[in-house]
């Protein structure tokens, strides 16, 4: 009788660590599961936000662009314009820059 007892007692134990395992399983298999799903809004999240951002940064360059061709028109009227002040404003600019340059390679 103590043998069956024993027996139980063991079989019991046995069928308590199979469970104890099963619900371990199913755990780890519901948390893959859920990083899964995690991972998976992580990256979508991340490819809305580039493209987002792209699109913006075209918005951006598109701006600067038209900026420079106003910058490089608004020029080439002011030199039209005013020849010689355009040509003494150049001189002046390039004495400058000789002179600053100057100094500093002695």
């Amino acid at each position: 009788m103590n043998t069956s007892n024993g027996q139980t007692t063991v079989d019991g134990l046995s069928r308590t660590a199979k469970n104890k395992a099963m619900q371990a399983k199913n755990a780890v298999q519901d948390m893959e599961s859920r990083m899964a799903d995690t991972a998976g809004e992580i990256s979508q999240n991340l490819a809305e936000r580039v493209q987002m951002l792209s699109e913006q940064l075209q918005q951006v360059s598109t701006q600067v662009k038209h900026q420079a061709i106003a910058a490089k028109d608004k020029t080439s009227e002011t030199v039209s314009k005013h020849p010689f002040y355009s040509i003494g404003a150049a001189t002046l600019l390039g004495l400058g820059i000789g002179m600053l340059m100057g100094r500093r390679k002695s």
